[in-house]
């Protein structure tokens, strides 16, 4: 991830905070943004005074854009958000609602796009309705999938598993 000592960070899709926390460790300020039926779930279990948690449904740049003027944000992270498909069937795909999301997000800070590569067509064309908005990436590495041997590593079991790559900055 990119530095991020004595900065602030946005982060879309939070989810449970995971992330958000690790970020807090050095972070001046982390805002963990996540559907509005997240965000109630998650913030009240949240003890950092480091990490504010914001309601923004991917695609509603109004939501990010008064993110934005309440807070100078320096770097903007999306971590493992390219395989949610919506919560059900009937849903609409996020793809394109979060390519708008983090389109906005890059003019203002620095973005960084993180993922396990699940589905290489649909992450592809990801990316490709980020360059259709106009974003430039650069530095796009992806970690490939799982080595299928169920144990969530890398490794086959024989020795150390491989470092993860760097993040795809955009």
């Amino acid at each position: 991830l990119p530095r991020v000592a004595g900065r602030t960070v946005v982060e879309l899709g939070a989810g449970a905070g995971a992330l958000a926390r690790l970020l807090a460790r050095t972070a001046k300020r982390v805002i963990a943004t996540d559907l509005p039926k997240r965000v109630a779930a998650s913030a009240p279990l949240e003890n950092s005074a480091k990490i504010a948690w914001r309601a923004h449904a991917w695609g509603d740049v109004a939501s990010l854009a008064a993110i934005f003027r309440a807070e100078r944000v320096d770097v903007v992270v999306a971590a493992e958000v390219l395989h949610w498909r919506g919560g059900d069937v009937f849903d609409a795909d996020t793809l394109d609602p979060l390519a708008a999301s983090l389109a906005f997000a890059v003019r203002e800070a620095e973005g960084v796009l993180a993922w396990r590569e699940r589905d290489a067509q649909r992450e592809a064309r990801f990316l490709s309705m980020l360059a259709a908005r106009g974003v430039d990436v650069v530095d796009a590495v992806c970690h490939a999938g799982d080595d299928g041997d169920d144990h969530g590593d890398d490794d086959d079991d024989h020795g150390a598993p491989p470092p993860p790559p760097p993040p795809m900055r955009v």
